[in-house]
């Protein structure tokens, strides 16, 4: 059975693709439909949290140059 279909592909997969290793997970024959479903609702909330905290840091970064004026553009 090729890596990216067993339980450790799938992690490596989820830390280098996000989301996109999904496919790979529900494609899985070694996977149990369990295990599928948990892995689906930990990378759905991992996602959530990684797009919270970069949306985070652009509004902070945003605020924080809010004041700052570019002259000569």
């Amino acid at each position: 059975m090729p890596w990216q279909y067993q339980h450790l592909g799938a992690i490596v997969l989820t830390l280098g693709l996000g989301p996109f290793s999904l496919f790979y997970i529900w494609r899985s024959p070694v996977i149990s439909r369990n295990a599928k479903i948990a892995y689906t609702g930990f990378i759905l909330l991992l996602t959530w949290f990684a797009i919270d905290f970069f949306n985070k840091v652009w509004s902070s970064a945003q605020a924080m140059l809010a004041g700052a004026q570019l002259e000569g553009l």
